[in-house]
C-alpha cells in the first residue's frame, strides 16, 4: 500500500512538471524556437518515465496516515467535562459559633476571655451593662433596686408577722369560745329555774282559779296569782332568748374560728404572690441592667471583636468559638445561574488561594449538601469571599485536611478561601460538534 501510495505521488509530480513545461514552452512558441524544434522536444524516445519515491515522501505520508487516525479516534472516543465555577472557604464542620448581644445599645463592662483561649459551654464570656441616669447623675436602675429591696423586706415583715398574728387570733377566739360556752353552762341552769318556777307559777295559778270559783279566795288573790305566774312566763322567755342568741354567738365563734386558718393561709399566699412579684421585678431590673454572655458551645476563641468600653453594634458579634471538632469541610456559595446541574454527591476540584496551584495542584472533594432555597448576598452574615448576586449555600466533603509543602504537612485552617471546579457531567466530542443538530431533536 505505501508503495502505490509513493507512486501516486510521484505521478502527480511529473504530471505537475509537464504541465508547467508545456505552458513555458506555449509563451516561446512565438520566440526563438521553430514549431518543429519545439514538437520535436515533446516527443519521447524510451515511453513513459517513472520516478520512484524517496524516503522522505514516505515519511510525510505516513506521519498525514497517522495524524488522520488519531483524530478520528480522538472524535470517537474524546470527552470533555461539563462544570462550573464558584468561590467559598473553608470552616470547621460544625461551624463556627458567634455570639451577639441580645440589646440594641449599652456598653461592654468586661471581657473575660481571650483569642485562643478555650472556654467551657455556659461559661462567663463578658458582661454588658445598659444604665441610663437621673438629671442628678444617679442610676435609675439603682434607685428603683432600693425601693424593690425595702419593699421585698417589708413583705417578708408581713409575712412573719402574719403567722404570729394568726396564733393571737387563734389564742383569743379559743378563750372567747370558752367564756361563751361557760356563760351559756351558767344560763341553761338559770333558764331550768326560771322555767320550774314559771311552772309552779302556773300550777298555783289553776288552784288559786278553783278556789276561786268555789268560793275560797277573794278576787284580789287571783289578780295576784296570775300576775306572778305571768311574771314567770315571761322572765323564762327572756332567759329562752338570750340562751338562744348565745347559741348563735358560741356558732358564729366556732365559724371564726374554723375559717381562721384559710384566712391566714390566703392573706400569706398573697403576700407571697406579691413577693414573687417584686423578685420577678428585681431580676427582671437586674436582667435589664446588666447582660452576661454564655458559651453557647465548648471550644476555642477564635475572635475577641469587643473592648471594655465599647457601645454595642447589634449587626456586628462580640466574639466568635471555633467547636474542637478538626474535620473542615468547604462552604461554597453557587451562583443561581449555575445551579441547575450541581447535585449531591458530585465531584469537585478546589483550589486554595493561599496554595496557588499552578505549584501545589489541585484538590478533590465531594458535595455533601445543597440549599433549599436561594439566599441574598444580605442574608449571610460575614462571608469570607464577596458576591453580588444570589446564591445557593453548597457544603463539600473535603478529601484532606492539610497540604504537603516543602516537606512538611501543614493543616488547613478555618476561613482559608477558595475556588471550586463542580463537574456537572460528561459528553464526548462528537457530542459537542454536533450539539446544534442535536437540539434541535430535543436531545440536549
Amino acid at each position: 500500500m505505501e508503495f502505490i501510495c509513493a507512486q501516486g505521488w510521484a505521478d502527480f509530480s511529473l504530471s505537475t512538471t509537464r504541465s508547467v513545461l508545456r505552458i513555458m514552452v506555449e509563451q516561446m512558441r512565438t520566440g526563438l524556437f521553430r514549431r518543429q524544434v519545439i514538437d520535436r522536444q515533446g516527443q519521447s524516445l524510451f515511453g513513459k518515465v517513472i520516478v520512484t519515491p524517496q524516503m522522505p515522501t514516505y515519511l510525510v505520508v505516513s506521519i498525514l496516515l497517522v495524524w488522520l487516525i488519531s483524530g478520528i479516534y480522538w472524535l470517537l472516543t474524546g470527552s470533555y467535562a461539563r462544570q462550573v465555577s464558584a468561590t467559598g472557604w473553608i470552616e470547621p464542620k460544625n461551624g463556627v459559633v458567634q455570639h451577639f448581644a441580645s440589646r440594641t445599645s449599652g456598653t461592654v463592662k468586661s471581657v473575660q476571655v481571650s483569642a485562643g483561649e478555650w472556654v467551657e459551654k455556659d461559661q462567663v464570656l463578658m458582661r454588658i451593662e445598659t444604665e441610663s441616669y437621673t438629671s442628678t447623675g444617679k442610676p435609675v436602675a439603682e434607685l428603683i433596686l432600693d425601693q424593690l429591696y425595702w419593699l421585698r423586706a417589708d413583705l417578708e415583715r408581713q409575712i412573719t408577722r402574719a403567722s404570729e398574728e394568726f396564733d393571737m387570733q387563734l389564742a383569743e377566739k379559743r378563750s372567747q369560745l370558752n367564756h361563751l360556752k361557760r356563760d351559756s353552762e351558767h344560763l341553761r341552769r338559770i333558764y331550768s329555774s326560771v322555767s320550774q318556777q314559771a311552772d309552779l307559777s302556773s300550777e298555783n295559778l289553776k288552784k288559786v282559779e278553783k278556789l276561786h270559783r268555789e268560793g275560797w279566795v277573794n278576787g284580789s288573790d287571783l289578780d295576784h296569782a296570775k300576775q306572778g305566774a305571768l311574771r314567770a312566763q315571761t322572765q323564762r322567755l327572756q332567759m329562752g332568748r338570750e340562751l338562744i342568741k348565745l347559741e348563735e354567738q358560741i356558732s358564729a365563734l366556732r365559724f371564726q374560728l374554723n375559717q381562721l386558718p384559710t384566712q391566714q393561709q390566703n392573706y400569706v399566699a398573697n403576700l407571697e404572690r406579691q413577693k414573687r412579684e417584686n423578685e420577678q421585678r428585681l431580676i427582671q431590673l437586674n436582667a435589664e441592667r446588666q447582660e452576661v454572655i454564655l458559651a453557647k458551645t465548648s471550644g476555642h476563641i477564635t475572635e475577641v471583636l469587643a473592648i471594655p468600653g465599647q457601645r454595642l453594634n447589634v449587626s456586628k458579634p462580640l466574639l466568635s468559638i471555633m467547636s474542637n471538632d478538626k474535620k473542615m469541610e468547604a462552604t461554597i456559595l453557587l451562583p443561581v445561574n449555575a445551579a441547575g446541574f450541581v447535585q449531591t454527591g458530585q465531584a469537585l476540584k478546589i483550589r486554595y488561594d493561599a496554595f496557588p496551584h499552578e505549584k501545589f495542584g489541585l484538590f478533590n472533594g465531594t458535595v455533601t449538601s445543597i440549599s433549599e432555597s436561594v439566599l441574598l448576598p444580605n442574608e449571610l452574615y460575614r462571608t469570607t469571599v464577596a458576591i453580588n448576586e444570589p446564591f445557593y449555600l453548597v457544603r463539600a466533603e473535603l478529601n484532606r485536611d492539610s497540604i504537603t509543602a516543602y516537606g512538611k504537612s501543614i493543616r488547613l485552617k478555618a476561613g482559608m478561601t477558595l475556588s471550586t471546579q463542580i463537574t456537572t457531567g460528561h459528553r464526548s466530542i462528537l457530542e459537542w460538534l454536533f450539539e446544534p443538530l442535536l437540539s434541535l431533536k430535543g436531545r440536549v
